[in-house]
């Protein structure tokens, strides 16, 4: 009688085990699709996103922490004064980004052609950051180039109204560049006298032909404009020496940053890429999917009960690293500058100041880690502790 009362605790217990494993599988299932998205973000969205807004002060107040540190501050001052000047009416947007696939698909020994090219792209948008900044400053980069070549000095201009100027610029926006070449001799004569000086007819002639080169270097074959290759042409023609109009201080956009690397430099900064996206969003990537398939595959099984120690050791570094890090970097920058040059310095603090958004798949995978903790916390470890209190029942 006894044994037959111990055999029916003991058939109640397992069919009370049975039950609480039946429970595991919808948490199984929320884990399968928590280390899916996980797993799928890493791969497919950026594994580093920041937006930067780059405003004309920001530009100069980076520009003149770079004349405090240069020698001859005389010219580095002068260049810093005309840039406040012509970036004045600059408000854009920088996004930079990595993306995974893409780097992957560089090789562990990519092309420096290839490095400069996917740089180029990803972290410099492809020089459209660069067209619009151009684009925001043509007035006044216009009105400049007019006064220079009127002989004028900075005070006599620094304050004048620019609208002539604006409203031939604002025609190149439009499409309409014979109009815009047609009417800014008239709008350079106005200029000119507006500020006190007059242009003669070789100054005129000079400054016109600048700006017509200006906008027949910037038409692209399809109609639309590029101001990246237009002041790109005038560069080049003023380091030949051919070409004797007046300079734009900081605007020699001949060649992008990144054509100055060096092929082994390029190389280098490829491969470093390669092994970074390779040990970082590979491993997490492959220990998210290696959870899905065993909590997937534990839902036919009678245990139904699967660890999880793997994901959570490993897996918060994305979010730690392309995420908290750079945020907390441009927050505590400022506080690490006491001992550097003014103008290291003042560069850092410029920067730091810049308005920041960061974001990737980092902050995903976060947000997946931060889900996984709660299921296993007040989901997952309730359930197996009673089905652990059974089998110690039973055994």
């Amino acid at each position: 009688m006894k044994s037959n009362s111990g055999s029916a605790e003991r058939g109640q217990l397992e069919e009370e085990r049975r039950k609480y494993q039946r429970r595991l599988i919808p948490a199984n299932l929320v884990a399968v699709i928590i280390a899916l998205v996980a797993a799928i973000c890493q791969v497919f969205m950026p594994m580093v996103s920041m937006d930067f807004i780059v405003t004309g002060d920001l530009i100069s107040a980076v520009s003149s922490s770079v004349s405090d540190s240069a020698e001859g501050g005389g010219q580095s001052g002068e260049t810093t004064e005309m840039l406040a000047y012509v970036m004045q009416d600059v408000n854009t947007q920088i996004t930079v980004q990595v993306q995974p696939l893409e780097v992957l698909s560089l090789g562990a020994s990519p092309e420096a052609g290839d490095v400069r090219e996917y740089l180029s792209q990803n972290l410099m948008g492809g020089g459209a950051f660069v067209d619009e900044i151009l684009a925001q400053s043509m007035p006044y980069l216009t009105s400049y180039m007019v006064a220079q070549a009127a002989e004028a000095q900075f005070g006599e201009f620094e304050d004048a109204p620019v609208e002539q100027i604006r409203a031939v610029t604002d025609l190149i926006n439009q499409g309409s560049y014979d109009e815009a070449k047609s009417q800014f001799r008239d709008a350079a004569l106005q200029y000119a006298q507006s500020i006190g000086r007059e242009l003669t007819a070789e100054q005129i002639g000079d400054i016109s032909g600048t700006f017509d080169e200006i906008v027949d270097s910037g038409i692209r074959e399809d109609g639309s404009f590029s101001y990246t290759d237009a002041f790109s042409s005038l560069a080049g023609s003023g380091e030949d020496g051919e070409n004797s109009s007046p300079s734009v201080p900081g605007m020699d956009f001949a060649g992008g940053m990144f054509d100055q690397m060096t092929d082994e430099q390029a190389e280098m900064t490829g491969t470093a890429l390669f092994a970074v996206v390779a040990a970082l969003i590979g491993l997490t990537t492959a220990l998210w999917l290696i959870m899905a398939l065993i909590a997937f595959l534990k839902i036919f099984m009678r245990n139904k009960r699967f660890t999880m120690w793997y994901v959570k050791l490993f897996c918060w570094i994305p979010c730690v690293l392309f995420v908290l890090a750079p945020v907390l970097a441009l927050k505590l920058a400022p506080s690490f500058v006491g001992d550097m040059a003014g103008g290291a310095a003042g560069f850092i603090e410029a920067l730091s100041a810049v308005p920041a958004t960061f974001g990737g798949s980092g902050i995903v995978s976060g947000v997946c880690l931060a889900l996984l903790w709660l299921i296993s916390v007040f989901w997952f470890f309730p359930i197996k502790r009673k089905i652990r209190k059974i089998n110690k029942e039973i055994y």
